[in-house]
């Protein structure tokens, strides 16, 4: 099956162009370390073939070299994130780390429920998730200003 440019996969398919068994592939699922790309009405998820297999490379390293579920899952988020450009001033690189400190800290929350295995329902929860960081950062950066007015 293809979509968009993409190779889409069942775990079968995954699991016989892996070597990984079926069952461990569908615990990678569930534990939220392996995102499918789609799912039929039947319940057939489709892994995109290229993705998956990197993903399945990472896993297996990460579990290679003894690091914990939860550890993976935070690492491979980190790794799937976009990249933003340098901010150009001090307070932008300010404004960008605090955004990602509170980043950090929602996916952390978030890494304790399972209800978020698909890429799609993944991807909107972050972008919630961004939007609410950059709320509170322009709350932050409001109150800055009202107290250094104070201050003068």
């Amino acid at each position: 099956m293809k979509k968009d440019n993409k190779k889409l996969i069942t775990i079968k398919e995954l699991s016989k162009i892996s070597g990984v068994k079926q069952k461990k592939i569908a615990d990678y699922v569930k534990r939220g370390l392996l995102l499918y790309e789609e799912e039929d009405p039947d319940l057939t998820r489709y892994y995109d073939k290229k993705n998956a297999l990197k993903s399945l490379k990472e896993i297996r390293r990460l579990e290679g070299e003894g690091v914990n579920i939860k550890e993976m899952r935070i690492y491979l988020n980190k790794q799937k994130e976009a990249t933003m450009p340098p901010p150009l001033s001090e307070e932008g690189y300010k404004i960008v780390k605090r955004a990602e400190d509170l980043l950090e800290e929602e996916l952390r929350k978030e890494l304790k429920d399972d209800n978020y295995n698909s890429e799609e329902a993944r991807k909107k929860r972050i972008e919630k998730i961004m939007r609410k960081a950059e709320r509170q950062i322009k709350e932050e950066n409001k109150l800055q200003r009202l107290k250094s007015r104070r201050i003068n």
